[in-house]
């Protein structure tokens, strides 16, 4: 359904069946684990953490010596902030 047709839904229940029915969706999509698609499972795949990691590896490799002092330090705290939460460890469809 394009935008410019939902926003002209003026039924209150077929909106919210709809949202309901989009909810579903991305929980199925975000929990579907990688495994379970046929030939996406044999691939390594990276953690958004590994990810991160590499690109801040590389900021500070190649970036950091361009950059003030305060900016690196936001930067930092930015990254640790991140790579240092534990999200899940399962790879899936949709991270």
């Amino acid at each position: 359904m394009w935008k410019q047709d939902f926003l002209k839904i003026e039924d209150e229940e077929t909106v919210n069946q709809l949202a309901e029915q989009l909810v579903s969706f991305l929980v199925e999509l975000h929990s579907t684990p990688i495994e379970s698609v046929s030939g996406l499972g044999q691939k390594r795949v990276k953690s958004p953490q590994e990810e991160m990691g590499e690109l801040f590896n590389n900021i500070q490799a190649k970036l950091y010596s361009f950059m003030r002092e305060d900016a690196q330090d936001k930067v930092t705290h930015r990254f640790e902030s991140f790579l240092n939460n534990d999200l899940q460890d399962t790879p899936t469809l949709i991270w």
